[in-house]
């Protein structure tokens, strides 16, 4: 682990100074590998709980990972957007020298989110890239974030919803059926929920957050991240409002979502009037991050006129999105342009 990297500053209103944001980082690697589940006769999920079963190689697909894990603090981790919130950055790398193609990534949870008077339920919200759990009528939320997202960009695939006794063949993790059909529901690009089919209580449920699908050239690489969170405390767990902005935040902090310079949320005419204002007449400097104002960051790592030129051709004449550079991933990888 690698305690107190400044990660940059960060200005928590318009106009105001920005201020050193610090957090912890944890670097590892990761190389697939599948433990064997036939004891002789034939596959069987129910196994998974023989810790010492063998591990065989030839049943993986042959993918490594290097991960960055972050965790902000101080001010931010109390306060602010990104409480409660660790983002992973994922650098995964086809190893075996062969194409693979139609390969997803998800997140399985089992928060067993107990507030509020009905069952559990999944959550899905496009525009932001959310896929969340919650509780009908409670005031917390456990999600995650697939980074980048925005113009030019994929967001998160689905929610997968399910009841922990899945099928009657054992609790969550356990449910053979649902581990048998896992790439079945990843393939569907909507928010998907399974029903209560075996009289499970109503507050019990598990989540499959479906954030990316790829195809590999041999020895290629894929680089993504996931924000993590829970949120508590919230007017309504079930509507996407009061995640939105964790999501925003989560995608300008790992350097994406640029061309929004008054942080709206939005990109149009007014952060083009905006980014004038602040580079020729003093006005407030973009935010959260002034790197948001950088368009072409392939190019050069300045503020100038061909960045607000960038932001014109995009808005008027249908030109490219601004470009997305990763922060905050060095040095374990160079970072993409993507």
């Amino acid at each position: 682990m690698n305690p107190g990297v400044n990660m940059g500053e960060i200005a928590y209103s318009q106009g105001a100074s920005p201020v050193t944001l610090y957090g912890n980082t944890i670097h590892t690697s990761i190389l697939d590998s599948v433990q064997n589940w036939d004891d002789g006769a034939g596959w069987d999920w129910g196994n998974c709980q023989n810790f010492f079963a063998p591990f065989d190689d030839t049943l993986t697909i042959g993918l490594m990972a290097n991960v960055i894990t972050i965790g902000v603090y101080g001010n931010e981790a109390l306060n602010g957007t990104l409480h409660n919130c660790v983002i992973k950055v994922w650098n995964f790398t086809e190893r075996n020298g062969r194409a693979i193609n139609d390969w997803y990534f998800g997140t399985y949870q089992d928060p067993d989110v107990a507030t509020g008077t009905g069952r559990q339920m999944g959550g899905y919200y496009e525009p932001a890239s959310l896929c969340w759990t919650y509780t009908v009528g409670g005031s917390v939320a456990n999600g995650a974030v697939k980074i980048p997202f925005g113009c030019g960009q994929e967001p998160a695939i689905n929610t997968v919803h399910f009841w922990g006794n899945q099928a009657g063949t054992g609790a969550g993790f356990f449910g053979y059926v649902y581990w048998d059909s896992l790439y079945f529901y990843s393939d569907h690009y909507n928010h998907v929920f399974l029903d209560n089919v075996d009289g499970m209580s109503g507050g019990d449920g598990e989540s499959q957050y479906t954030l990316v699908k790829h195809d590999f050239e041999p020895n290629g690489e894929f680089l993504f991240a996931e924000a993590l969170f829970q949120r508590t405390g919230l007017a309504s767990s079930a509507s996407p409002a009061e995640l939105i902005p964790l999501a925003n935040m989560a995608n300008k902090f790992m350097g994406w979502g640029r061309g929004d310079l008054n942080n709206d949320n939005v990109m149009d005419i007014r952060d083009i009037v905006y980014y004038v204002n602040w580079l020729y007449n003093s006005g407030p400097a973009p935010w959260p991050f002034v790197y948001v104002a950088n368009m072409n960051p392939s190019v050069d790592a300045s503020y100038n006129m061909t960045d607000i030129m960038y932001l014109i051709a995009y808005y008027f004449e249908e030109g490219p999105c601004p470009e997305g550079y990763w922060k905050h991933v060095s040095p374990i990888w160079d970072a993409e342009f993507e």
